[in-house]
């Protein structure tokens, strides 16, 4: 599993989420293989296909993130709230995508 020394979750986070650590590894296992399986290195569209839905999902659960947020930091949940409501995730990624695409061709 990857971790970053600069920030680790709350110890509490995955015991408090439906299937805990075990379905996060095994997922971020499954998500590793089908990463060196895929055309994702080469192939644009699909990463932006991904991204975007990615982005799609985060906004659709955008409460929860919120809320995840405000008890993993401390934060008061009306700043997480506003931190999660100004990131527009899908315009941003849209943004990027299309700078890539000047800059390669």
């Amino acid at each position: 599993m990857v971790t970053s020394s600069r920030h680790q979750p709350a110890p509490t986070s995955a015991k408090s989420r439906p299937g805990g650590r075990p379905q996060a590894e095994a997922e971020i296992a499954a998500a590793a293989h089908a990463l060196e399986r895929s055309e994702w290195t080469q192939n644009m569209r699909l990463r932006a296909a991904i991204l975007f839905a990615a982005a799609d999902r985060m906004e659709q659960r955008a409460p929860e993130l919120a809320l995840l947020l405000a008890i993993e930091t401390g934060k008061p949940i009306r700043v997480a709230r506003g931190e999660i409501a100004g990131h527009d995730l899908r315009d941003s990624l849209f943004c990027r995508c299309r700078a890539h695409a000047r800059q390669a061709g």
